[in-house]
């Protein structure tokens, strides 16, 4: 088969979804023929940056939004279009519900293509961040939602944003197929000290709930827990606004705002010398930090209901709690309460994914059997 994958955020841009993509795309090569169709990150992307991949990439003309968001401009793009026919897809596949999939959809209309959709986003989150109006974020995911109905199969990443898609007037059946994972060599050693060390790494930005976990260790450190250590790997556009906010709770001293990490045994040995990985967002609908923590042997404290804890058992390959400032500042006293049993948690962390053979092998079942429609 020859699939085509239209998406709003690909490498370099860094999230969940770009490496959600990256990781499907190289996993379906090994049997079929991919293009992954892309932004080009004008002014970003170096000379021959899209060699290192197993798969074709087409880029189409993009306008910067922010730091980590292009605009993809596909229609006015005559290179782009030219090379997307020469591909001949057999299936159309969107991994965003953003601009890009809206030609995507038009593409498969016009040559009566299978469509597929895989949602891995929140958009209200997104919307109402960016545009600051909850009338013009709900215009927007209404249009979504539409471009969502045209798709011959719908799929998400999670229950969780399953539910998201039902709050959006998605009615039809939705397949949740949770995102794969990739193990990578443990060759650290987690070291035997007493005070912790937590982590959190992720987009650093309001909606994640960076503020939350904030509040949380202040009362922790209040409780007698004064010399703990927190490292938040990650940039965004609120992370001078999280350095005051820590410094006003009186945990300044505490607390490292390390930036971006983009190679990966630089972040292995983060996750692998943490004690707990502090998660507890709910925009996230599925958190794939915390399996690549999970599988450095560190267990993630989420919240109760969200897409990041769906993976999770309480106590027994991570840990949950209320949505709670109060509530989940005692968890983590509770916790680290037990070293012995936070290791054990840890080691059951390490299975908390498989492998994206699966996740390929799943929508590779839908391909077929959309192809026999026609």
């Amino acid at each position: 088969m020859n699939i085509a994958v239209f998406t709003d955020n690909f490498l370099p841009g860094i999230g969940g979804t770009e490496n959600a993509v990256l990781n499907y795309a190289t996993e379906l090569c090994k049997t079929d023929r991919v293009a992954v169709f892309a932004p080009d990150y004008k002014g970003v992307l170096t000379d021959g940056y899209d060699e290192r991949f197993p798969f074709k990439v087409i880029r189409c003309k993009s306008h910067k939004l922010t730091k980590n968001d292009f605009l993809a401009c596909p229609k006015s793009d005559k290179n782009f279009k030219a090379a997307l026919n020469e591909f001949k897809p057999d299936i159309v596949h969107c991994q965003t519900l953003a601009p890009i999939s809206n030609f995507a959809a038009a593409y498969a209309k016009k040559h009566g293509l299978p469509l597929v959709f895989t949602a891995h986003t929140k958009y209200m989150f997104c919307y109402r961040n960016s545009l600051k109006s909850k009338m013009l974020a709900n215009l927007a995911v209404r249009v979504i939602s539409k471009g969502i109905k045209r798709a011959d199969a719908v799929c998400t990443v999670s229950r969780d944003m399953a539910n998201e898609l039902r709050a959006y007037g998605v009615n039809g059946d939705v397949t949740v197929i949770k995102n794969g994972g990739v193990a990578r060599d443990n060759r650290f050693t987690k070291p035997e000290t007493v005070a912790p060390k937590f982590l959190y790494v992720g987009l650093v930005i309001k909606y994640k709930n960076v503020g939350f976990t904030l509040n949380a260790l202040s009362r922790v450190k209040k409780s007698g827990i004064p010399d703990f250590t927190f490292n938040v790997v990650g940039t965004g556009p609120h992370v001078k606004h999280f350095k005051k906010r820590a410094a006003k709770l009186g945990i300044g001293e505490n607390v490292n705002f390390i930036g971006k990490i983009t190679d990966a045994a630089s972040l292995d040995k983060f996750y692998a010398e943490s004690d707990l990985m502090l998660f507890p967002s709910v925009f996230d609908s599925d958190g794939l930090v915390v399996c690549e923590a999970g599988n450095m042997g560190t267990p993630s404290l989420t919240l109760e209901g969200t897409g990041a804890s769906e993976r999770i058992t309480d106590g027994v390959n991570g840990f949950t709690a209320p949505n709670s400032v109060e509530e989940y500042a005692a968890k983590i006293i509770s916790v680290m309460s037990d070293r012995q049993n936070l290791r054990r948690v840890g080691e059951n962390a390490k299975n908390l994914f498989t492998d994206w053979s699966a996740n390929v092998a799943q929508y590779k079942n839908i391909y077929t059997e959309l192809l026999k429609k026609d």
